[in-house]
């Protein structure tokens, strides 16, 4: 973690460091490691892992039909409407 410390600096001279802020680097190392599953083979493990996360991602671009990370329908439907008069914060006896 060679960067943290010049990061650190720049954060001093700009204004006082925030400590919870994660960094693009340091979040892509924890993507990264994520991927380990083999801790004996530690550098195959990780491109082995990239390699099929980066092959599922072009593999679902072509997958219309299926529902992906990328294509997948949104929680909140917009042809879902709410009644008149009714108020969840109103109780009906």
């Amino acid at each position: 973690m060679e960067h943290l410390p010049v990061r650190l600096i720049d954060e001093a001279v700009k204004g006082r460091p925030k400590f919870r802020w994660m960094y693009h680097m340091e979040r892509y190392l924890l993507t990264l490691k994520r991927y380990v599953h083999n801790r004996a083979y530690l550098k195959g493990s990780i491109a082995q892992g990239y390699f099929m996360d980066e092959c599922m991602n072009f593999c679902s671009k072509y997958l219309s039909d299926v529902e992906t990370k990328y294509n997948r329908p949104s929680k909140v439907s917009p042809h879902h409407t709410v009644e008149d008069g009714y108020n969840p914060l109103t109780r009906n006896d």
